[in-house]
């Protein structure tokens, strides 16, 4: 083996290849991600634009009698419903997310501890830091809680909704941080020195700088490159792009090791083959290195699918969820530059991190089914329908996503995609067709294939212990029938009117069917300022005197729709629109409840 190998070995060069990957691997995923969006998005509002080319049935008329949501909203089977199902279901999904969170925070502290062990043993050794607070048991403390911050970017990506908890938990850790290094800063650990006149008293090895600095090259870094991949318009699909351009971008550098690491050889295999085609060697190099990189490119491009084919197949089995992926992948880019800094104390040191992630997700795992088997899970959750106005866009976005954080812990959430969410709600495997040209088959375009896709709807949990959102993708000319069928599969129906106007055609026809076939009490419709009230209450009030004979709601006065006004999208407001839809679904759900107390 060549000499040069142990150049490999030695820590600054590993950090350095590590930091290269990292960076190399984070622009190539920001700029493939932000590329297949937009063409992603483009394509999704070209499809639905389309028409199913003759094959989808006759638009139904809003006011035909539809089918009932569900059997249990009949009389009869709301008198055996449970009296505080209602409050019981609105605990679970605002806690839910806290409880999800405690169960990463129980793993991650124990990586912290491994890993933090690890690196306390071996920085506090004498050949590399002489000074006693390198062994001082609040250095040990230190070190565990400054590997610890990954649980606090966990918990602000389970849990948090508001910038004002985030700022809450991040400046609790802080605390907890300055007090320790206070101490250790303050504590003597170095022994006093006299020397003829002269004494020295005891005094501590430890300053607030070099504190912080081993806090900035622990986790900054991978604080950047997370925060990159957190962007609105990315964080979709990132995992999935980082995970493929993370092995292209390491089969790159590797071919560059090879290369430099066998020089040698490679100069007289260049010298050979210039000799025989009669051209310059530097020719002939470029030649030859550009024959590699194609080489080492494909290869891994190719294991690179591979592994995206098989987290497509991890998830439609339910093994792994769409927050999981991007929290494993966080971990793991924390993990990797920490294995990279414990390698310049020595290669033995680093087996201390996949140890350490082992722990954790075997911790997290535990926790998740211990949860599940304690709450009686059952099979599915109540189901909430979100329509929306389409042209909210970034809005319709962020209350989506504030609503469904909460729903996802107690039942599962339907939707017709739309421009708006198309690109934050992507699954893997959708992601995965679009990649392979083959979108448009998810596009329903019958009824049998409405049918179909109603039929694999995904009521039950991930292994997380939360439900999915399932999105169905239509033509122009089969929303209204795919509407129609979600309606007759859904405990409760949200519909976010905010900027509803005369120009929203869509939004009348789902007003007037939605009452035409959704008892009162099962439907929220939300406006704020932005809402013509006065183009709403004309819009009710027709829909009410074409209202069915047969429809649940025959008789309804347009004053007793009393839609929900959302001032702001702060915790207060979030949390009584959710006890709103909690009790919409209470006369949805089965005698049994569906959902984790």
């Amino acid at each position: 083996m060549p000499s040069s190998l142990d150049l490999l070995v030695s820590g600054p060069v590993v950090y350095l290849v590590t930091a290269l990957l990292s960076v190399v691997a984070s622009l190539l995923t920001l700029i493939a991600s932000t590329l297949l969006l937009r063409r992603y998005r483009r394509t999704v509002a070209r499809l639905m634009s389309a028409t199913a080319r003759g094959t989808a049935d006759r638009a139904p008329d809003p006011a035909t009698p539809l089918p009932a949501p569900n059997a249990s909203s009949t009389p009869g089977a709301a008198r055996h419903r449970e009296p505080n199902l209602a409050e019981r279901c609105f605990r679970a999904s605002v806690d839910g997310p806290w409880r999800h969170a405690r169960r990463y925070a129980a793993g991650g502290l124990l990586f912290a501890t491994i890993v933090g062990w690890a690196a306390f043993q071996a920085f506090s050794q004498t050949q590399i830091n002489p000074l006693r607070a390198a062994t001082h048991p609040l250095q040990l403390l230190f070190l565990i809680w400054t590997f610890a911050w990954p649980v606090v970017l966990t918990a602000n990506l389970v849990a948090t909704t508001g910038w004002r908890k985030r700022c809450l938990v991040v400046m609790t850790y802080f605390a907890v941080l300055a007090m320790l290094g206070a101490l250790l800063v303050l504590t003597p650990t170095e022994p006093a020195v006299r020397q003829g006149e002269v004494s020295v008293a005891s005094w501590s090895g430890e300053t607030p700088i070099r504190l912080l600095g081993k806090w900035v090259v622990f986790n900054l870094g991978p604080t950047l490159l997370i925060g990159m991949f957190r962007i609105r318009r990315v964080r979709a699909v990132a995992p999935l792009v980082l995970s493929f351009t993370t092995v292209v971008a390491a089969g790159l550098l590797a071919m560059v090791a090879a290369v430099w690491i066998y020089r040698e050889p490679l100069g007289t295999v260049v010298t050979a083959v210039s000799g025989f085609l009669g051209l310059s060697f530097a020719l002939t190099f470029v030649g030859c290195l550009l024959l590699l990189m194609v080489i080492a490119c494909t290869s891994a491009a190719l294991l690179g699918w591979c592994l995206l084919v098989w987290m497509r197949h991890a998830y439609l089995r339910k093994v792994i969820s769409d927050q999981s992926l991007a929290i494993d992948a966080m971990w793991l880019v924390f993990a990797t530059f920490y294995a990279a800094i414990l390698i310049f104390v020595g290669p033995g040191w680093v087996l201390a991190v996949p140890v350490a992630l082992a722990v954790f997700r075997m911790t997290v795992r535990t926790g998740n089914r211990s949860a599940a088997s304690r709450a009686g899970v059952a099979e599915a959750g109540p189901a909430l329908l979100v329509l929306r106005v389409f042209s909210l866009g970034q809005r319709s976005e962020r209350l989506f996503e504030l609503v469904s954080k909460y729903w996802r812990h107690i039942g599962n959430v339907q939707l017709i995609v739309g421009i708006d969410l198309a690109t934050s709600t992507i699954a893997p495997h959708q992601f995965l067709a679009f990649v392979a040209g083959k979108l448009q088959g998810l596009f329903i375009d019958s009824s049998a294939a409405i049918e179909r896709s109603a039929g694999q709807l995904d009521t039950r949990r991930d292994q997380d212990g939360r439900f999915r959102i399932n999105d169905f993708y239509c033509h122009a000319d089969t929303w209204q029938r795919v509407l129609v069928r979600l309606v007759s599969g859904s405990d409760a129906v949200l519909m976010d009117l905010r900027s509803f106007s005369p120009g929203n055609d869509g939004c009348v026809f789902e007003i007037k069917a939605l009452l035409n076939a959704v008892p009162l009490e099962r439907l929220l419709f939300v406006i704020d300022a932005t809402t013509d009230k006065v183009f709403l209450n004309r819009t009710l009030a027709q829909a009410c005197r074409e209202l069915s004979s047969a429809s649940p709601n025959a008789g309804l006065q347009s004053e007793a729709v009393q839609p929900f006004e959302l001032e702001s999208l702060r915790q207060n407001a979030i949390e009584e629109l959710l006890r709103l839809l909690c009790t919409a679904a209470a006369g949805g759900l089965d005698r049994q409840p569906r959902y984790a107390s």
